[in-house]
């Protein structure tokens, strides 16, 4: 496992992934082979110089390392796994980094087949919003092979601005799962908090500046001010729907450990109550939305939203 990494195959272009697989052209100078399903996604990589290619099969041939930064376990399991997967063809001592959040069980499947193909497989699950993406900001937890880091740090440092290697194995998949049980929680006290300040009649306003500039603000807090002062939802940096999907996967996890996680079994019903009530595209904080609508501050909407 020698030489510069100058070429990346990368696959999903989505919220967090398309700027910083941009970034990785802009910034980075790397050259990008892109696989994707969304036409315009993929005309805008090729105007940025990106070579697209037509299956994961090919994001894995001619390149010196792979990035993937998929929704969860059944597309990670179908990138790397799947037929025309992308280890199907890539060559021993290829760097392939997943950066998604997914569970330990399914990263393991990978990680043993791609050992058995002499591919170093690297967990890196990113924490930070599409803001830091762009900005090359975003927190990175590392585990996997020492050497593979090393070799693929000046990457990371084109994305991130927080780089932490954790492991030899899984522990990047922990460490992202048991960090998103502590922000999913936040937004539910918080809520129930302001709802309080609010039906006692203390200025919406004054009630938010004194959340933020308090002992319990945080910079998770700090980043959500604004959202929270006007109440508005609809430009999520990470959804209602989003968040159940990493609590099941927090449960799962406590469950295969047998640990005791009451509070984050009801954290979870209530972003699950969001997410049937029409509000699953909403921005997280949006536990706000429903506890005002539950609590006879603001009527129920008309409508369902989507």
């Amino acid at each position: 496992m020698v030489g510069e990494i100058r070429v990346i195959g990368f696959r999903g272009l989505g919220k967090m992934g398309f700027p910083m697989a941009r970034r990785l052209i802009q910034v980075g100078g790397y050259r990008l082979k892109v696989y994707t399903s969304d036409r315009e996604k993929a005309e805008e990589m090729r105007r940025l110089g990106a070579e697209i290619v037509n299956s994961n099969e090919e994001l894995g041939v001619g390149v010196d390392a792979f990035i993937s930064s998929i929704p969860g376990d059944r597309e990670l399991l179908e990138v790397y796994l799947g037929d025309r997967g992308v280890l199907e063809r890539m060559e021993p001592g290829t760097i392939a980094m997943d950066m998604s959040t997914v569970t330990p069980t399914a990263s393991r499947r990978v990680a043993e087949e791609a050992s058995r193909r002499g591919v170093f497989y690297l967990r890196a699950p990113i924490s930070g919003s599409t803001l830091f993406a762009e900005r090359g900001e975003l927190t990175i937890y590392v585990s996997g092979d020492r050497g593979a880091y090393e070799r693929i740090l000046p990457v990371l440092r084109v994305l991130g601005s927080r780089i932490s290697y954790v492991g030899g194995g899984e522990e990047a998949r922990y460490l992202k799962l048991l960090i998103n049980m502590i922000v999913a929680t936040t937004p539910v006290i918080v809520a129930e908090a302001l709802a309080i300040g609010e039906k006692a009649g203390i200025d919406w306003k004054t009630l938010v500046e004194a959340l933020g500039s308090s002992v319990v603000a945080s910079p998770q807090i700090g980043y959500k001010l604004k959202t929270l002062m006007e109440k508005d939802f609809t430009k999520p940096a990470f959804t209602v729907r989003q968040m159940v999907k990493d609590l099941d996967y927090a449960l799962e996890v406590g469950r295969e450990l047998g640990i005791f996680m009451p509070l984050t079994s009801v954290v979870r019903q209530i972003f699950e109550a969001l997410d049937k009530s029409g509000r699953g595209e909403l921005d997280y904080f949006a536990t706000l939305d429903l506890v005002e609508e539950l609590s006879g501050i603001k009527k129920p909407p008309r409508e369902k939203r989507t």
